[in-house]
């Protein structure tokens, strides 16, 4: 049994982005991760947050139970100077240090400490439901399990799959979607209907071939991705296109609208995410499951925060608004930081990824700090960022550059780091309250009506559970 996690909260001198004292010796990042280690087997639920590779990997992903940490970073020295040193040409970022690792605990300990600004940013009513997210996204996919005959790991990994770069209330109603098809539609074949739906999807020549399979081929003959069209397809032609907002605490709300009043279309995955989940549906080993998570740690984090959101090692799910939580800026997925933690330079022996590790052990200080989980700093501050830079102010390239400038004095010494940001919320006008919040009102009082993230409202989700 894998051990423990042990939240550290390592000495802040480096707090400020000063620079913690020189040492005539390397000194290795304090890992906040206390030996993880541990073995997974055919029965474990959760998966390893990196994948090794290459002629001598350290570790196995498969056996044991790896996590991605800054420690971890730190074994392969040349890839880890880069993705630093990547940090310090960040404009959010300050230290004076020259080694590596000295900088890498300075941006940890700033990172960290901009989280717990966001953190006290929260009012306590708001933090004590937003921490929920993942208990949440857990009782979604055991209710989807439970309602279509396949298991919560596989439930989990569907959606896991089609989360890079999408909204979530989005990625839960794409995960219903597919999960029903693949489940109730696929062997009825291709109807008329589909046909003219498919021509105005997959009307260019790249897709003429696989179109062409989709349309004459049973379904189990298909590719993964001959699948996906098929899945998507059918939804286009049958499924209403609007979704519905959910809970921190995984009920189905009011439908989502657009500032026109109108409601909120739902816009699908790549080809390749939906042919991952519908591997996972069709083979739900762990094995499988692993292997269609991919390399990246965020959809391996994230697989492992829906499936055992309390398991006691750390996972943190960095995306695009974590990486702009903790470095308070309104990042978007092509931003140079957010692509740099995603998909920065890689240590192919320790299959160790881009800043990420960094990032996770930033969280993983906040969150001893706070005294909460790392999966619950992530939800609070996920939250709290989101409330901060709404689509209209990221969107607008004045205000990205207002910002970046306000880091540029903190840089420069003209500011101090809490003075920049304080100028930063002011800027953006405050942190808007979620959606789904109502003053004076507990989510987890209310009992939804809504069963499905897209259909009408027949039964509640919640009568599963009687």
């Amino acid at each position: 049994m894998p051990t423990a996690l042990k939240y550290a909260v390592p000495g802040m001198a480096g707090l400020l982005g000063l620079g913690a004292p020189e040492e005539s010796e390397a000194m290795p990042m304090a890992r906040l991760v206390d030996t993880a280690g541990g073995l997974l087997d055919a029965n474990s639920k959760r998966i390893a947050t990196r994948v090794p590779g290459g002629k001598d990997p350290v570790g196995n992903s498969l056996t044991e139970n790896l996590i991605i940490d800054a420690p971890t970073m730190e074994l392969s020295p040349k890839q880890f100077d880069i993705n630093v040193k990547s940090l310090k040409d960040q404009s959010t970022l300050k230290s004076n240090a020259r080694r590596p690792d000295v900088m890498g605990t300075d941006f940890r300990n700033q990172l960290s400490d901009n989280l717990l600004f966001m953190f006290d940013q929260v009012p306590g009513a708001i933090r004590d439901q937003s921490k929920l997210w993942y208990d949440g996204a857990n009782r979604m996919a055991g209710k989807f399990a439970q309602r279509y005959g396949v298991s919560q790991e596989q439930t989990s990994a569907v959606m896991a799959a089609l989360s890079p770069q999408m909204d979530w209330f989005k990625n839960v109603s794409l995960a219903e979607r597919v999960i029903d098809i693949v489940q109730n539609e696929t062997s009825k074949g291709v109807t008329p209907e589909m046909v003219e739906k498919i021509t105005k999807i997959y009307g260019k020549p790249q897709y003429a071939k696989d179109v062409q399979a989709v349309l004459t081929k049973p379904f189990e003959e298909l590719t993964g991705e001959q699948k996906a069209i098929f899945v998507r397809t059918w939804d286009q032609t049958y499924n209403p296109s609007h979704y519905r907002i959910v809970s921190p605490d995984g009920q189905f709300m009011d439908f989502s609208y657009n500032q026109d009043g109108k409601k909120s279309a739902i816009s699908w995955q790549n080809n390749g995410a939906i042919a991952k989940a519908i591997s996972v549906l069709e083979d739900g080993s762990i094995e499988n499951i692993s292997k269609q998570m991919g390399g990246k740690h965020k959809v391996r984090n994230f697989f492992n925060n829906i499936n055992v959101p309390n398991d006691p090692y750390g996972d943190v799910t960095v995306d695009t608004h974590a990486v702009a939580a903790d470095m308070i800026s309104p990042f978007s997925g092509n931003s140079r930081a957010v692509t740099q933690n995603l998909s920065g330079n890689s240590a192919l022996d320790t299959g160790a990824v881009g800043t990420y590790g960094l990032h996770a052990d930033a969280y993983r200080q906040a969150a001893g700090q706070a005294d909460v989980l790392p999966r619950e700093m992530q939800s609070i501050t996920w939250e709290a960022i989101r409330g901060l830079f709404n689509p209209g102010f990221k969107s607008n390239p004045k205000n990205v550059e207002a910002v970046a400038d306000i880091w540029q004095q903190y840089r420069k010494g003209q500011i101090t780091l809490d003075k920049a940001r304080q100028n930063v919320i002011d800027l953006a006008g405050g942190i808007e309250n979620p959606s789904w919040y109502t003053p004076g009102r507990n989510v987890q009082q209310i009992k939804s009506t809504a069963e499905s993230s897209f259909q009408p409202s027949i039964k509640s989700l919640l009568d599963l559970e009687q």
